[in-house]
């Protein structure tokens, strides 16, 4: 067995126990960026990767209480800080990994809060100071975490989330993104609407 494959497993059983919404959303992520990672023009493989290393972007989360993760309210500033941490804790655990993805992982777990514009976290990165698969999850998991359903609001429909990701207003979404990434997303419009059809959103 295929050892990454038996750590996915193991961290999608314990999130799913953990809280109801993190398992499902690190899936859909995944798939959405081995969907970009094609319209970037990258081969199969390398797509293949960039999903099952994304596929568990959220596994410092685990260290995160539930009541914080699942609150029904708005945060306050206090929680916002501590869920805030996961992207350390993710890195730290990711990177310990005995395997070919660890740094691929490790990567994204740390970077897929950082903004293109700077005022992402945990370090604030800027444009291409962010690799490249921090960047490419960082979307991907927006727009699913937009168009999914949450204790604090409902979800959101496609087509308001993909005008919201292109408001670039001086605080828009779009500012988040670099530009030829954004326009590689919104073109995949489709594909991404028919893989929310055969894998719906919780």
């Amino acid at each position: 067995m295929d050892l990454f494959k038996a750590i996915e497993d193991v961290i999608h059983d314990l999130e799913r126990y953990h809280d109801v919404y993190t398992e499902s959303h690190e899936c859909r992520t995944g798939k959405l960026m081995f969907i970009l990672g094609e319209a970037l023009g990258f081969d199969k493989a390398f797509c293949t990767s960039l999903e099952r290393a994304g596929s568990i972007h959220d596994i410092g989360k685990l260290a995160i209480p539930e009541k914080i993760l699942e609150k029904p309210g708005p945060l306050s500033a206090f929680e916002r800080e501590v869920v805030q941490l996961h992207a350390e804790i993710g890195y730290k655990l990711t990177k310990k990994l005995k395997h070919p993805l660890a740094e691929l992982a490790s990567n994204i777990t740390l970077t897929h809060h950082e903004a293109y514009d700077g005022s992402g976290y945990p370090y604030g990165l800027k444009g291409k100071n962010i690799p490249l698969e921090g960047q490419i999850c960082s979307i991907c998991d927006v727009y699913d975490a937009l168009v999914s359903r949450r204790p604090y609001r409902e979800a959101r429909s496609h087509e308001m989330v993909i005008q919201m990701l292109q408001d670039s207003d001086p605080n828009g979404m779009a500012n988040k993104f670099a530009p030829k990434l954004l326009d590689a997303f919104i073109g995949i419009h489709d594909q991404i609407i028919q893989s929310y059809i055969t894998s719906p959103t919780g």
